[in-house]
């Protein structure tokens, strides 16, 4: 299926609009999330270090940083400006929020001992730029810890928009992509891990509800009509459905890089 990403002021705009919801919608990404975590834990003086959350979204990472007592100096930074709003609201006074293309951070270059970032790539034109500005952000040895969507995620929603010849307005990682680019950055992956879910809901329309209120449903060219999302939603449940219940199913790799040393 051919991959139209929207504009940068059209994915802001969208995640901006579900801003409020994303935090209690994302069950998903915050999967994702409390991987990287778990490699944030690893690191035994982060509370005395400065991370950077690249493309925070509405701060689900500092949510969940809060919510486990792991406390630490961290700035986030997204495109989207409401979601930066709500980001900032979860508490904290050493925790900074600002907002930027992560493609161009209003950041000095070696600032942060570490950057997150969590199901972001996959809206970028060439995520390359955007790994490059994290590393260049990065002091020497510095820690990338990330996850990424994979080839194959969401592919029953997927095979849908491509019957209706609808464009997929993302760009899924293949499985060897991000260590690609991190051999092609001054980058060394230390761990890396894919994970396969099928997760299942009631209906169909939960599922595109689901995807609505994470800000997911941007995407060039009309936007279907009610009508349209009544037989997409039929023809899903016909196509897919299960005594389980309606699948939506999700590949995605999550992993830790360290910048090499200067030379």
């Amino acid at each position: 299926m051919d991959s139209q990403i929207p504009s940068k002021l059209n994915i802001a705009k969208s995640f901006s609009r579900r801003a409020k919801r994303y935090c209690s919608a994302a069950f998903i990404q915050r999967s994702m999330i409390e991987k990287c975590v778990e490699y944030i834990k690893q690191n035994q003086v982060f509370e005395s270090q400065s991370w950077l959350d690249a493309g925070c979204g509405a701060g689900l990472l500092k949510k969940i940083l809060i919510e486990k007592s792991i406390s630490g100096k961290l700035f986030q930074t997204d495109i989207a400006y409401d979601s930066v709003k709500c980001a900032d609201l979860h508490g904290q006074s050493n925790h900074v929020s600002v907002q930027s293309d992560i493609e161009s951070m209003p950041f000095k270059s070696s600032s942060f001992n570490g950057v997150v970032s969590t199901s972001v790539l996959h809206w970028m034109e060439n995520p390359q730029l955007s790994v490059k500005e994290m590393i260049r952000v990065l002091k020497p040895k510095g820690i990338l810890v990330f996850s990424v969507f994979l080839n194959g995620s969401f592919h029953e929603v997927n095979l849908l928009r491509e019957k209706r010849n609808l464009p997929l307005p993302v760009r899924y990682f293949a499985d060897d992509q991000m260590n690609n680019l991190a051999k092609n950055l001054q980058m060394d992956i230390v761990e890396y891990s894919i994970r396969n879910e099928v997760y299942y809901f009631k209906s169909a329309q939960e599922i595109l509800r689901y995807l609505s209120d994470i800000g997911s449903t941007v995407y060039i060219g009309n936007r279907l009509t009610r009508k349209d999302l009544l037989l997409f939603c039929i023809e899903y449940e016909n196509l897919f459905g299960t005594k389980q219940g309606i699948p939506l199913s999700c590949r995605y790799a999550w992993g830790k890089a360290v910048k090499r040393s200067e030379k």
